[in-house]
This record gives C-alpha cells, sequence and structure tokens, in this order.
C-alpha cells in the first residue's frame, strides 16, 4: 500500500518511516476495525422458500401407514374370525340336539371345518395387520389356507346333495369349488418359481381357479336368494352385489401379477403394478362396507325364545358386521390415498425425461 506525505503529497512505499522528498515522517496507517457482529453471527443466506402445495404425501403416506391400514387391517381380522366363530356355532347346534342333525351330518361335520379354515385364515389376516407387511412364506400360507377353505366347501356342498335327498337343491355340487381349489393350488406351487414362464402359468391357473371357485360360490348363492323358505341375514341385492365385486378382484389380482412379470424391472410398471393393487383394496373395501351395513341396517337380533348357542352367534353376526363396517371405512380410506399417491408417482415418471435426476432436498433449519 502506497503512503503520501502529508506535507509535500510525495508517494512513498508502505515501509518508509520518512518522504523521500523532504524528509518529513510518514504516518502509520492501519485500518479500522470491522464493527462486531451481532450476537449469534449472521444466518447464513439461502435460496428463498417458496410454500409448499397443498398437500405432503410424505406425510400422508406416514399417517396411512401408521393408523388408516393398521386399523383396517386388525379390524377386518377380527371380523373374520368372529364370523368363522358365529358360523362354526350355527353350524354345531344340531349336534347338540339328539338326531337333531338328521341325514346331514356328513355336510355339518364339513362345514364345521370349513369355517374352522376361515377362522385361521381371519387370524392370519389379523397378523398381517398388525406387522402391515405380508412375506413370500405368509403369501404362500394364505393361499394354502385358501385352497383348504375352498375344498371343504366344495365336499360340504357334494354332500348337501347327496345326503339331502333332495329337501335341499343347489345350482352348484361343489365340482367348480374343488377344481378351483385345485387350480388354486397349482398356482401356489408355481408361484414360488422364479421362472418368469412358470409365474404366468400360475397366475393363469389363478385366473382359472378364481372364476371356478366363484361360480360355485355363485351358484349356493343363487339357491340362497332363490329358496322361499330361506331366513335373510343378508339381502339378496347385498350377496350378489358382494359376489360380483370378489369375481372382479379375483380377475384384475392375476392379470396385475401377470403385468408384474413383465414390466417389474421399469419403475413405471411396478407403479402400475401397485395402482392395480389399490383397486383390488378399494373393491374389497366397498365390499365390506355393503356387508357390515347390510348387517346392521337388519337391526339388533331378537333372540326371545332361542337356544342361547344361537342366540351367541346371532349377537357376534351383529358385532362382526359392525366391526366390518369400521375397518372397510379404514380400508377404503387407505386405499384412496395409496391409490393417490401412485397416481402422483406415475405422472412424474411419465412427465420426467430421460436422464433427469431429482434436485437435492430444500435446506432445513
Amino acid at each position: 500500500m502506497t503512503k503520501f506525505c502529508p506535507k509535500c503529497g510525495t508517494p512513498n512505499p508502505d515501509e518508509a518511516q520518512f518522504c523521500s522528498k523532504c524528509g518529513a515522517p510518514l504516518p502509520n496507517l492501519t485500518l479500522p476495525a470491522s464493527p462486531p457482529a451481532p450476537m449469534g453471527g449472521m444466518p447464513p443466506s439461502y435460496p428463498p422458500q417458496y410454500p409448499a402445495t397443498s398437500f405432503n404425501m410424505t406425510k400422508l403416506n406416514d399417517y396411512n401407514k401408521r393408523y388408516f391400514s393398521l386399523v383396517g387391517g386388525i379390524l377386518t381380522g377380527l371380523a373374520f374370525i368372529i364370523f368363522a366363530i358365529t358360523f362354526v356355532l350355527l353350524l354345531a347346534y344340531p349336534f347338540t340336539i339328539s338326531g337333531g342333525t338328521g341325514n346331514l351330518a356328513g355336510f355339518y361335520g364339513v362345514m364345521i371345518g370349513t369355517f374352522a379354515m376361515y377362522l385361521v385364515l381371519g387370524i392370519f389376516v389379523f397378523l398381517i395387520g398388525i406387522k402391515r407387511s405380508i412375506t413370500p412364506s405368509l403369501t404362500f400360507i394364505t393361499g394354502l389356507l385358501v385352497f383348504l377353505y375352498f375344498i371343504l366347501f366344495g365336499v360340504g356342498m357334494f354332500l348337501l346333495q347327496s345326503e339331502s335327498d333332495g329337501l335341499f337343491q343347489t345350482n352348484s355340487n361343489g365340482v367348480e369349488l374343488v377344481l378351483g381349489s385345485v387350480f388354486i393350488l397349482i398356482t401356489l406351487i408355481l408361484g414360488r418359481s422364479f421362472s418368469p414362464i412358470n409365474k404366468i402359468l400360475a397366475y393363469s391357473f389363478m385366473l382359472v381357479g378364481v372364476i371356478l371357485a366363484y361360480a360355485g360360490v355363485g351358484g349356493l348363492t343363487n339357491s340362497y336368494v332363490s329358496s322361499t323358505s330361506s331366513v335373510y341375514v343378508i339381502q339378496p341385492s347385498a350377496i350378489f352385489f358382494i359376489s360380483s365385486l370378489a369375481i372382479v378382484s379375483g380377475i384384475i389380482l392375476p392379470i396385475a401379477l401377470m403385468i408384474d412379470v413383465f414390466m417389474s424391472k421399469f419403475p413405471m410398471g411396478k407403479t402400475i403394478f401397485s395402482i392395480m393393487l389399490d383397486v383390488i383394496l378399494l373393491i374389497f373395501s366397498i365390499g365390506q362396507i355393503i356387508l357390515g351395513s347390510t348387517i346392521i341396517s337388519a337391526g339388533i337380533p331378537s333372540t326371545t325364545g332361542l337356544p342361547g348357542i344361537i342366540s351367541a352367534s346371532l349377537y357376534m353376526s351383529y358385532t362382526a358386521g359392525v366391526l366390518d363396517l369400521i375397518a372397510g371405512i379404514f380400508v377404503l380410506l387407505s386405499s384412496v390415498l395409496l391409490m393417490v399417491n401412485n397416481i402422483v408417482t406415475i405422472s412424474k415418471q411419465a412427465g420426467r425425461p430421460s436422464g433427469y435426476y431429482s434436485p437435492p432436498p430444500p435446506p432445513r433449519y
């Protein structure tokens, strides 16, 4: 830095003590001290933050996992369990009376085993609701329970035809249910393979098995609805609608699994698969709401003059209907939130150019 002589104005080097022209002493120049920084220092400057969108999908998804899916899964499992106990009590009642089963002892016995299997299936659904996840092993065991449930149901229908001596006729003799359960078993065996061809075959067998199984259940349902002597616990229109929802879900599932085989390596393919599963969950929740609301709309059952075991089963059926309605609402909310999240994800994936990288998140204070 150059020093200027205060007397003659001659420039001098920075280290000079006296003016080189007139010999006058040069002043020692020091820079003024910078003003002290305010307490705590200045905050770092960041780019302006813009208002967030009207909803935060991350928070919604977290809320969904912690509340909606948890409560919906647990209540669904409990409803399954109580429904199963209800039917076991109803079917066991004739055995408490001498000759109460008539010629249908085999039918009642098999159906008790059928709904006992439904009870175990409900326990697994309950556990899945608590874990909020399903592993391949749990999927296999659940599928095996479904296989046993349908095959026992089919055997029960066959026994009903052979033991009733024409007193009770159904539009299904159980053959469709047994064949459907066999196809489901083949699905479970082939589905554990890592080969894409085996998986496609497995899901094709699943599609056929589901159609056959629900054809058998539909035959029994139609007989129940058309029977003039039936005492309706559930309205016929609700039975038909729930059966229709079930077959739609059963058809969508294997198609979604086939899509996943071909498109699982692509992010958009996985999202499409997730959306189809969300649709199945949505349909399932609608069926739950219809079933629960139908049972509740019939009112609290009157048990005057009825045996204790029958009264208990009717009250349990009403309780299961209440739980099923509440569970259906939670499952419906969960499926809608999952679907919205996946739709937002797939819209971002569709509009994202090749080589695009997501920007880093904004800094947090």
